[in-house]
């Protein structure tokens, strides 16, 4: 599936989309690897964010 997606990402009209709606801030298709790390950096911020807007407990 990875692959598939790297080849939508960099489609044209994607990419047409992706930069007119302000979303060219990556520089890249980057795939599960770096998603995971992603997640795994940003997961105790967003945590406790929604923890103290009582989200979450």
């Amino acid at each position: 599936m990875e692959k598939v997606l790297e080849k939508a990402w960099n489609m044209k009209p994607y990419q047409d989309f992706w930069k007119a709606e302000g979303y060219d801030e990556r520089t890249g298709f980057e795939g599960q690897a770096a998603f995971r790390k992603l997640v795994d950096a940003e997961y105790p911020a967003m945590t406790e964010y929604l923890k103290s807007r009582g989200i979450i407990k």
